[in-house]
This record gives structure tokens, sequence and C-alpha cells, in this order.
């Protein structure tokens, strides 16, 4: 038991002393997002920021029943004046809206360099690519060479994101917007400083302050807690299992004699490995919270695992000895409850079901009493 008790403190003590060799911080890196040319001057709505991450295509999404088009090509004459006279999301609307009802190369490419002049990178550079494929368009020919330079401008406005997660299929948002589940790898995204939140049921969510810089990939590894609702024991029996649990059933018979020396060693021992398992699962959640935080382990040139990975290293350790301390902890303490009963009793010889429950938060013990 002493000695049990003196490995945990001593792995509090190494865990302390790593967190002071990284407690060196640096005051984080500051700037506004890569400024975006066009018309608009305040934040998009959700939508079209969805847009701008290539979560949605746009064409069809909003409403145009208010738009008259008597021609196609009288319609995209009116878009060219609006883009002359600077009016591009305007024009945008109409090139959309002739799109939906005809689409071609042309008008795909039109969209596309329209969507450049708002700052749209990620839906430029699709429809742009997209539009030379149409090399049986003859304006698609005529213009291939303007259209790949186009295409090359907007390259320098992209880079990619990748994220990855302890927690299969947890949710990933982008400036609140939903970018998909985990894992994301190489997801084109326009350059600039965002907002990563990472989500999953049962599990504290992390943000994070992200910058995505042209031509590169940015990668991001997020660990999740467990949330604190899921690290107690649950008194509603229709309420789901947060974590499976092992079950293990011990069918014993009381006897005469049961030395009290052994009874109170294992209730004593089994409580400090209990406490024991407390103290381990908080360290555990305190050293993940670190490792996601960006002021302390996102800075300077160093990636996240390379300037706090040992953070990342003691929550795993942690949780591991919160595991074994709980699951021996409620062990000895049902074998000392059992020689209560079986001294209690004397000659009665009571039977007692004896249920040990364990899991990576929680131990359970169950007893079922017969006399």
């Amino acid at each position: 038991m002493f000695a049990r008790s003196f490995a945990v403190f001593f792995l509090l003590g190494v865990m302390a002393e790593r967190r002071a060799q990284a407690e060196d911080r640096h005051p984080q890196e500051s700037g506004e997002r890569a400024a975006r040319t066009g018309n608009e001057a305040l934040a998009p709505p959700i939508s079209d920021r969805a847009i701008d991450f290539g979560v949605q295509d746009a064409p069809c999404l909003e409403s145009t029943d208010d738009l008259t088009i008597e021609s196609i090509e009288s319609a995209v004459q009116r878009a060219n004046q609006l883009r002359r006279e600077d009016n591009d999301k305007e024009a945008l609307r109409i090139l959309r809206a002739i799109y939906c009802r005809s689409p071609s190369s042309k008008i795909r490419a039109q969209m596309g360099l329209t969507e450049q002049a708002l700052g749209r990178w990620v839906a430029a550079h699709d429809h742009l690519l997209q539009a030379l494929e149409g090399r049986d368009d003859p304006w698609i020919m005529k213009n291939y060479n303007v259209l790949r330079q186009s295409v090359s401008a907007i390259e320098e406005h992209l880079g990619t994101l990748s994220v990855e997660s302890n927690i299969a299929e947890a949710e990933i948002q982008l400036d609140g917007v939903a970018l998909g589940t985990a894992p994301i790898h190489g997801k084109v995204m326009p350059i600039g400083i965002f907002q990563l939140e990472v989500r999953a049921r049962g599990f504290l969510s992390a943000t994070r302050t992200v910058q995505v810089r042209s031509a590169e990939d940015h990668r991001e590894t997020v660990e999740l807690g467990p949330a604190m609702s899921e690290q107690l024991p649950s008194h509603n029996e229709s309420s789901p299992s947060p974590e499976p649990r092992s079950t293990v059933p011990l069918a014993v018979h009381s006897t005469d004699s049961g030395p009290r020396v052994a009874q109170w060693s294992l209730f004593v021992g089994g409580t400090a490995l209990v406490i024991e398992g407390v103290i381990a699962q908080v360290v555990a959640q305190e050293r993940a919270s670190v490792y996601n935080d960006d002021e302390r382990c996102l800075w300077g040139n160093l990636s996240r695992y390379e300037r706090c990975g040992a953070y990342r290293k003691d929550a795993q350790l942690a949780r591991t000895v919160a595991i074994i301390s709980y699951g021996l902890g409620g062990a000895a303490v049902a074998g000392g409850i059992y020689f209560t009963f079986a001294q209690s009793k004397g000659s009665g010889h009571p039977a007692a079901r004896v249920q040990v429950q364990g899991g990576a938060s929680l131990a359970h013990i169950n007893f079922d009493l017969e006399f």
C-alpha cells in the first residue's frame, strides 16, 4: 500500500517538474485575419462563411426568383456591367441564377472570377478548375491562359488544414461552421486565423486558435478529456453508461474465522487505492487541459506536441494509474466488507455475492447478501 502511495506521489512530482519547464510562457502571436478583397466590410453570415470554407457549393442555395432574366446573353451582360461598377455581390447572384437555369463551363468560370474578386478563394478555386475541364467550350479555350493565371493567383490565398483527435468521429467546427468529423486531412482552406472547436458527446470540448498559411498544411491534434458529469456515478438507471465497465462476480461464503487484522488491512488499503485513483484522474484531466491550452502550448515555431508532448504522455499515464487503482481498491474494499459480515454473523454463514465494476473514470461495488 505504502509503495503504491509513494509511486503516485513520485509521479505527481515528475509531472510538476515537467510543467515548470514548460511554463516559460510567451505572448501569443496576434494578428488580424488576412484582408479580403471585395465590397464586404463586415464578416459574412454563416451561409457565406460555409461557402468560404468550401463546405457548401453555392450556385443554387439562395432564391433568385426576384431576378428577371430575359435571355442568357443579356443576363451575362448585366452581370459584367455590375462587376465594372464594383457590385460583385449582385453580379454573383445573377451568375448563380443563370448557372442554375442553364449550367455551362463559361458561366462557372465567370462565377469563379467574381468569387475571386469577393475574396471567396475556395469557391473561386473550385469553380475555375471545374470550368477549365470544359475543353469543348470555345470561350474557355480562348481565355484558357487567363483563367490559369487566375487559378495561380488564387492559390496564393489558400492552404490546407488537417485535424485529428483521440475521439473517433469528434465534430470539428471552424468559426462556427461544421467541417465534418475527425480525422480531416488536407482540407483546402483560405489563409487566415480561425477558431477551431472539437467536441464529442460525453467529453469536454476543446477550442484553439489556428493559423492557415499559404501553400502549407496546418496540422492539429486535439485531446479531449471526459466531461465532469461522466466522472460521477449516475443514479439514473435509464441513462446510458458513458463507457463499458467490466463486471467480476464473486460468489463467497463466510467462515467463523476472519482475522480482524486482515479485515482492516483490506479496508485501509482499498480506500488508499481508491483515493490514489481519484488523484490520478484529476491529474489526467489537468494535463489534458494544459495540452489543449493555446497560450501555453501553441506559440513560436514549435508544434503543440513538440512543446507540450510531455503533458499528453502524463495524462495517458495518469489515466492508466486511475484504472488500476480503482480496480484493485474496489476489490480490496469488497473483501473487507465480506469479512465484516462473515464475522458479525458467526456460524450463520451468510452467502454474499459481490460485484466489482470498474471503468476509466469510476468504480462501483454491489452486494447481494442472503442470510
